[in-house]
């Protein structure tokens, strides 16, 4: 094959010759590649979504808090104290939680009282954020000016999280997702929007 580059001015020709392998037996066939192709954009996709999920808030993605050791202890717990996980071998519900993140784990933990103990602190669940810590003082400031704010996230598990830190800075507010009945949406933003004391949508 010949590779050739020319400049504009004195139409100068550079090229270089390079050498091309013919295929050999055993190597990949295009549906192989193809398939190879598919697999390294699913894995891009991946990282860029756990990397949307980090800006957020770190709670989202793989276990920071929960070490091996506790994980082991709550499936333990969950598989012989918990109705619920009766069904549950102790292996898979273990391999179950080593695949989850920590505030899926901490969830687990809040509904679940053979489990309880092992909820993350409110320091951890929200000031390991530097999005929330600059959200408060947002807010704060908003909060000053009489101002009202609306809440967007593509994320229901963040506005689980946005949810619990309203809470814990005692904002009045409201919340709408997809999971929220077709027949309460129009409600809600009517009652956000006649109620000046709420101070939040999410």
């Amino acid at each position: 094959a010949v590779v050739s580059t020319q400049s504009t001015g004195d139409l100068e020709v550079d090229e270089e010759i390079i050498e091309i392998e013919p295929e050999k037996k055993g190597n990949k066939s295009k549906k192989a590649e193809a398939k190879d192709s598919n697999s390294n954009v699913g894995w891009q996709t991946n990282v860029l979504m756990e990397l949307r999920k980090l800006v957020n808030h770190p709670l989202l993605c793989a276990r920071t808090f929960y070490t091996d050791t506790q994980i082991e202890e709550i499936a333990l717990a969950l598989v012989s104290k918990d109705r619920d996980f009766s069904e549950y071998e102790y292996p898979e519900l273990l391999e179950d939680l080593q695949f989850s993140s920590d505030f899926q784990v901490h969830q687990l933990a809040l509904n679940h009282k053979s489990i309880k103990k092992y909820a993350l602190t409110q320091e951890q669940l929200y000031d390991s954020s530097g999005k929330l810590t600059k959200l408060k003082s947002i807010l704060e400031n908003l909060k000053k000016e009489k101002a009202r704010v609306l809440i967007f996230s593509q994320m229901t598990r963040m506005l689980d999280i946005l949810e619990g830190f309203l809470e814990k800075l005692d904002y009045k507010f409201l919340r709408l997702d997809g999971q929220t009945p077709v027949t309460e949406r129009q409600d809600l933003i009517d009652e956000y929007n006649n109620n000046k004391d709420i101070f939040i949508f999410l």
